[in-house]
């Protein structure tokens, strides 16, 4: 079991560089978003694509060595975490892993409420240009602002009293 534990070590300090390397990207991307560099952000979506690839590789090793340490505590894979692994065990070893747990816990805290801050600021741009764009729209054709009510109806035949005015 000590080949399993100190696989799980690895992957697991594998994942919090990684998480460390996705929340830089993240803010990064803030940043190119903040100066509306598209290159800069194509080229940051394209980088924490990969990440999350590598991060889901990293996640199924650490899926199957716990799976293959469940198997020899003679407990179902299904049923234990790492945190429960933890929870079962003490001692220098796991304090170390115990480490790396939290630390990647925090670090994910942080990458969740930076990608929000993206996602909002993504939201808050796709707001501005929509605008733009509705008053590029009004300016290139103008709608009625005044009109002769009694004109639309079809009660007035004639034009007289009618008021026109636009934006």
């Amino acid at each position: 079991m000590e080949k399993e534990l100190r696989e799980l070590e690895s992957i697991l300090r594998a994942e919090q560089k990684l998480f460390g390397i996705y929340l830089e990207k993240l803010i990064e991307q803030q940043r190119y978003l903040i100066e509306n560099d598209l290159k800069g952000l194509k080229d940051s979506i394209e980088k924490i694509s990969l990440l999350a690839q590598e991060a889901m590789t990293l996640e199924n090793g650490r899926k199957n060595v716990i799976a293959r340490i469940s198997e020899k505590l003679k407990v179902d894979e299904n049923d234990i975490t790492l945190s429960k692994l933890l929870d079962r065990f003490k001692g220098h070893k796991f304090q170390e892993l115990e480490h790396l747990r939290d630390a990647i816990l925090d670090t994910h805290v942080k990458a969740t409420a930076q990608r929000e801050r993206n996602e909002l600021l993504i939201n808050q741009s796709m707001n501005v240009i929509g605008r733009t764009v509705n008053y590029l729209n009004e300016r290139k054709n103008p709608r009625v602002t005044y009109d002769n009510p009694t004109g639309k109806n079809g009660v007035a035949s004639d034009n007289r009293g009618l008021l026109v005015r636009t934006a």
